[in-house]
């Protein structure tokens, strides 16, 4: 049991921000990382027998290009929340997690939001930068 940050993401466009920001992470003491290609069921596994876990995300709610978002499970899952082993995504698996009881004991949400095409560099790297610190005051918290 420990910590782990998983960026989650597609190869495509701006879906790979959450890979970047996990992968330009500096190494940080008893943390492990870890990118997953649109995880489904597998983001479930992933965090199985974790305290704490930070998922990171590109995600499109309308706010300006390069907006870091810190969320928690219950900002993405509620009671409506359909509940269904297909097709899951993000939330989905989290809610299907969450109503098997197998989820870790503290899961952290940090979304970026993604532009309609390339982010300007300097948009990305202000956005990654702000990631990086967000990861690094909920390890010092937790």
């Amino acid at each position: 049991m420990g910590v782990l940050i998983i960026g989650i993401g597609s190869p495509w466009a701006e879906d790979t921000l959450g890979w970047e920001a996990v992968e330009t992470l500096p190494p940080l003491p008893n943390v492990d990382t870890l990118t997953l290609d649109r995880p489904g069921a597998g983001l479930i596994e992933a965090m199985k027998e974790q305290h704490t876990v930070i998922l990171v995300d590109a995600m499109d709610v309308g706010a300006t290009p390069g907006t870091v978002l810190s969320l928690s499970m219950d900002d993405l899952i509620h009671p409506d929340t359909t509940v269904s082993s297909h097709s899951l995504g993000v939330v989905g698996a989290l809610a299907l997690g969450k109503a098997m009881g197998v989820l870790p004991p503290t899961v952290h949400i940090i979304g970026i939001q993604m532009g309609s095409g390339p982010m300007p560099d300097e948009t990305r790297r202000g956005a990654l930068a702000q990631v990086h610190q967000q990861i690094r005051d909920w390890i010092e918290f937790d």
